[in-house]
């Protein structure tokens, strides 16, 4: 049975070449941007970004001496020990023959067909051995990506269509693990390496009138937004002992950086998104990793360029305000939501919550309840990072101490809402904590005398009679000093900016600066990379029945504010009182100092 008739050029139809080509030719500002880091790389063989480079030179230069370079390049790889780089390098061929078409002669396509069949082969009847074959990981998508690009690319010189069926609908069965907001369990950093594949592939199988994308996985028109909202326009910052490249910061789950990575996936998924978002995600893209951001490598890694050239996300529509964009977002298949006050800069306020309500594989954190935070141009809470995945890391609340052998568990959304103030949402952890807890999350943008405010209520109660830690890891080079009552810290960053905590429930024991251990991750590629440890602030409560821990931080860019309590939970904020911080999830009387969880007592009258 034979498979379909393919275009040889895959995502690249050959209008939308010619009008890439006639952009470039016009002085089109992104594109000149691109061209020029290209043509450096293309010069450079061992470039990391050297096949997106020549590909790109050779698609809109036409310049075959870039063509026939690549080609010698792509042919004589060394042996690829492992299926994530011979995944990568199917995607490498396939980037390539589109933008190589009619440039090779004949001897150089045969060439590189006869090479995407053994990518094919390889991956299909002899997997290496770090595979592990599970479709919840991030192998289980780039493995099988790069295959169908290199069934793809070998297709017209044999018959793929078998592998071509099999790869898709393996693909297919890995993005039923998307939620609907478009997030997935392993992390947003671990997403974006995912996808920096898998967008390829299921594009590619788009095109190609193989499946209809947009009708079989809906989430992916709501992705890019689901992105960016958890992004800063910021100069990136490394977690490791590694330079920092690029511009952007993200918040990070699990094992991933802090730093935004620029490559194919933004192009793809704007091309995807909603038409009425396009706009806003167009300038969001400019500000971030386009025209507008010092330093961006404008989409180079993973053979963005060429991507980015044809699908210019700031082409075909009147640039928008970001404005315009969702300030709240929740994907409820993850228990992930983000919240932002605005779109704007990287001073914008970007607070992630994770409730981690599905976990079915790959990397793993204990991360159930976790928050992250950035403000006023830093990362105020975050979490362990690279291979640092204990609960004691990532910013949440736990036994002082925690079992030694304990399964990360699962959480659930309890409330949700975002509002006038900013937004509220709350979770059930007792999965997680192993005991009776709520954790409830509140979001204040900044306003007029009022600074940005962040306030965590955690109520527990715990028949195991055990002390508890409240613990929030932050970025490193703050200045971190205690309150004299042993109430706060106050962090200080090096720009003036000032982050203050105050525990306005009960009171801690003791308050504690740590700090996560070094760590070391050897990848795949055999490269080893070390990651500094970062800085941690604990503080230990005693053992109640009810304990309600009252964490409110403040962010200003100029002078201390920290929060004060006004009543029940409601907080005095620069002058003002923010009544209900957490809506009509918490009473508004609540007493703090006789605590009691809220699923079991609504009325937080602890059933009397």
């Amino acid at each position: 049975m034979h498979g379909p008739d393919l275009s040889p050029t895959l995502w690249f139809s050959s209008e939308a070449i010619a009008a890439a080509r006639h952009r470039h030719a016009s002085g089109n500002t992104l594109s000149r941007l691109i061209m020029a880091k290209a043509r450096l790389a293309c010069a450079d063989s061992k470039s990391p970004n050297y096949v997106g480079g020549a590909a790109a030179v050779a698609l809109i230069d036409q310049d075959r001496g870039a063509a026939e370079g690549l080609a010698d390049h792509l042919l004589n790889q060394q042996k690829i020990p492992q299926d994530l780089g011979l995944g990568h390098y199917g995607m490498q061929l396939a980037v390539a023959s589109a933008c190589c078409h009619g440039l090779w002669d004949p001897a150089d396509t045969a060439l590189i067909r006869k090479a995407a069949a053994q990518v094919v082969r390889r991956l299909r009847h002899a997997t290496s051995s770090h595979n592990p074959h599970a479709v919840q990981n991030n192998w289980w998508a780039i493995t099988h990506s790069g295959a169908l690009l290199a069934a793809l690319v070998a297709h017209p010189a044999s018959d793929h269509g078998e592998e071509i069926r099999w790869a898709l609908g393996r693909l297919r069965a890995f993005c039923q693990h998307f939620g609907e907001a478009g997030f997935y369990h392993e992390g947003l950093g671990y997403q974006m390496y995912t996808l920096s594949h898998l967008l390829p592939a299921l594009a590619a199988a788009d095109a190609l009138g193989l499946f209809d994308l947009r009708s079989d996985q809906p989430w992916i028109t709501r992705l890019a937004e689901s992105l960016y909202i958890a992004t800063s326009p910021r100069p990136a910052l490394s977690d490791s002992t590694d330079p920092a490249e690029g511009h952007g910061m993200m918040l990070s789950w699990n094992d991933a950086g802090l730093a935004w990575g620029s490559f194919n996936v933004s192009p793809l998924m704007i091309a995807y998104a909603e038409p009425a978002r396009r706009p806003g995600l167009a300038a969001w893209f400019a500000r971030l990793e386009g025209p507008e951001a010092p330093g961006s490598t404008c989409c180079a890694a993973w053979e963005g360029w060429p991507f980015a050239l044809v699908l210019d996300p700031l082409d075909g529509c009147t640039r928008g305000d970001p404005a315009s964009l969702r300030r709240h977002i929740t994907d409820r298949r993850q228990g992930l939501a983000v919240f932002r006050d605005r779109w704007q800069d990287g001073r914008d306020a970007v607070l992630g919550v994770y409730a981690r309500t599905t976990q079915i594989g790959g990397h793993i954190q204990d991360d159930g309840g976790s928050v992250r935070f950035m403000a006023e141009g830093h990362d105020w809470v975050i979490g362990g990072g690279q291979a640092r995945g204990e609960a004691c890391w990532q910013s949440v609340v736990v036994p002082t101490e925690p079992e030694a052998k304990r399964k990360p568990g699962l959480g659930a959304v309890i409330w949700d809402e975002e509002n006038e103030a900013g937004g509220t949402i709350a979770m059930d952890l007792r999965k997680v904590s192993q005991a009776y807890h709520e954790r409830y999350v509140a979001l204040h943008h900044a306003e007029a005398g009022r600074p940005t405010c962040l306030a965590l209520l955690d109520l527990i109660d715990d028949h195991l009679d055990r002390p508890w830690t409240w613990r929030a890891t932050c970025e490193p080079g703050l200045h971190i000093q205690t309150d004299a009552d042993g109430c706060g810290f106050l962090l200080s960053a090096t720009d003036g900016t000032l982050a203050h905590w105050r525990f306005l429930g009960q009171q801690p024991l003791r308050l504690r600066l740590e700090q996560t251990p070094d760590s070391r991750r050897t990848f795949s590629n055999g490269v080893t990379t070390d990651y500094p440890g970062r800085p941690v602030i604990a503080a230990d409560f005693a053992a109640t029945r009810h304990l309600a821990i009252y964490a409110v931080l403040t962010v200003a860019r100029k002078g201390d504010a920290p929060a004060r309590l006004a009543h029940g939970v409601a907080l005095e904020l620069g002058g003002c009182v923010w009544e209900r911080p957490f809506s009509a999830a918490v009473p508004a009387a609540y007493d703090l100092q006789q605590g009691g969880t809220l699923a079991r007592w609504p009325d937080g009258e602890l059933g009397r």
